[in-house]
């Protein structure tokens, strides 16, 4: 019940967004990208346990080979690193956790109340890297080597932390994410667990709180933010069991530290307390708490782990510069085909209409598109009619097609030639025109060579010459006194 009020006074004090489930495009580039680094955690181990055998080893060939291994090693672990700052900066807008610049990074600052920084502004800086060693500045003053002072335990402390955390918020503002999450909304419910942290170490009272109670109350943080993280039932159980193995984890913190202040003397009503609100636990064990408010990172540390967010947040906001340009182009190409399909469309439908005879609405634009950008817009139309002269009433509609298509100005349209009815209706008029001045000549009989005779060609008639008078015929001769025939003196009798 104190922690349910403590939670809604923490509401009033930090005004929070209207957090809500991503859309289903936004978790699937996150997904994307909590895969890709999944995929790379794998070689990773791979790397890892070849670089221990090698390391075993005591050959000159394992020496070389494992001086190989170190290098490929650390290139896997900033690819995935890359890849998980990447999943961050699209969760962080995608559910509106907090506010962000257009690339993604988040532009919130507070005064944090932290002792060692005593009110100075602190921008939230989120970096996705490993655990490793840093110095911290404590309340007093006092550096401290974290995650221990001792040198030799620096290596399994973090191995520690890897298995047991997926990140840490300093009491200046700088949050460490690790741990790879497995759904978009799991990484939310991180990043909203976070934020919160970084948001209570600017009130002096959540600042001097002991570090499992934060972790508590930002656990109820966590709790009432479900509804507006998952996008479903399934996701919703999901996070709440897992806040609650997280809430499990931390009443064990917290019972340790009661019983710490009990061994140094605590009061009887404090004792009561204890009993009253946390409950018995199997055998407790110590676990790093995921904010560390009591300490702020060193001025060396500080400078380092800038660095590292700097260099990834200046190459991850290159990638989705690129990304954006490239599907910036991607969409123009897609917008310039499809409009270059309706302006096909359009001209062959109006191409149609106007040797019809039906009224059509104007086509400019859509002409002057395709003789502007596509030399093969003829091309393109004649293959468009051959579809349609199916459907042609007649062979002369399909001639006035043609012969639309093929009065199209060439391409570029030098001459800015505007294709509307009154050009469709003088194109007509000038073929009309044409054909009526100059007949088409007869086609000449075909001189390919046939298998059959020869066609017979009729020599060309002569014209018809003008008629002359007929000669006079000679008079006849007078009619003589019948002679016999005689040949060298002999007479032949006829009778």
């Amino acid at each position: 019940m104190i922690r349910g009020l403590l939670c809604l006074l923490a509401f009033g004090v930090f005004p929070a967004l209207a957090i809500h489930p991503a859309t289903q495009a936004a978790r699937d580039q996150i997904q994307l990208e909590l895969d890709e680094v999944s995929r790379i955690e794998g070689k990773i181990i791979d790397a890892t346990r070849k670089l221990n055998g090698e390391r075993a080893a005591v050959s000159l060939e394992s020496k070389q080979r494992a001086k190989t291994l170190e290098s490929s090693l650390l290139s896997l672990k900033r690819e995935r690193d890359l890849a998980y700052q990447r999943a961050i900066r699209l969760a962080l807008p995608a559910y509106d956790i907090v506010p962000t610049d257009e690339p993604g990074a988040p532009t919130e600052t507070g005064d944090m109340a932290t002792p060692p920084l005593g009110g100075a502004q602190r921008p939230w800086i989120v970096v996705a890297m490993e655990p490793q060693a840093l110095t911290l500045e404590a309340g007093d003053g006092k550096l401290h080597p974290w995650p221990t002072d001792n040198p030799k335990q620096v290596d399994d402390e973090v191995q520690g932390l890897l298995g047991t955390k997926n990140a840490i918020t300093f009491g200046n503002g700088i949050t460490l994410i690790w741990g790879g999450m497995k759904t978009p909304e799991e990484l939310a419910r991180l990043l909203h667990h976070e934020h919160k942290h970084f948001q209570l170490f600017q009130e002096k009272k959540w600042a001097r709180k002991t570090t499992a109670e934060r972790e508590l109350e930002v656990l109820d943080f966590d709790a009432a933010a479900v509804s507006s993280i998952a996008h479903d039932e399934a996701s919703a159980r999901h996070l709440r069991n897992l806040i609650a193995d997280r809430k499990t984890d931390a009443l064990a913190a917290r019972r340790e530290e009661l019983r710490k202040e009990q061994e140094l003397g605590m009061t009887g009503r404090a004792q009561r307390w204890v009993h009253k609100t946390v409950p018995f636990l199997s055998p407790p064990h110590e676990e790093i708490a995921s904010s560390l408010g009591d300490f702020s990172a060193s001025a060396s540390s500080l400078k380092e782990v800038r660095k590292r967010a700097v260099a990834l947040n200046k190459q991850v906001t290159r990638q989705f510069e690129e990304r954006r340009l490239a599907e910036q182009e991607q969409r123009r190409r897609e917008e310039q085909a499809r409009v270059e399909r309706d302006d096909f469309q359009f001209a062959i439908y109006w191409i149609f209409n106007e040797c019809r005879g039906t009224p059509s609405l104007p086509i400019q634009g859509n002409f002057a598109r395709l003789l502007a950008t596509r030399p093969d817009a003829r091309k393109t139309l004649r293959r468009l009619a051959s579809f349609e002269y199916t459907k042609a009433e007649n062979a002369v509609l399909s001639e006035c097609v043609e012969l639309l298509i093929r009065s199209l100005p060439d391409y570029p349209n030098a001459e800015q030639i505007e294709i509307d009815r009154n050009w469709a209706r003088r194109v007509r008029h000038e073929a009309n025109e044409r054909a009526t001045v100059h007949p088409p000549a007869k086609s000449l009989p075909s001189v390919t060579r046939r298998s059959g005779p020869l066609p017979v060609i009729p020599y060309p008639s002569q014209p018809p010459q003008p008629q002359q008078p007929a000669p006079a015929q000679p008079a006849p001769e007078p009619e003589r006194p019948y002679m016999k025939p005689c040949i060298n003196g002999r007479c032949l009798d006829l009778h």
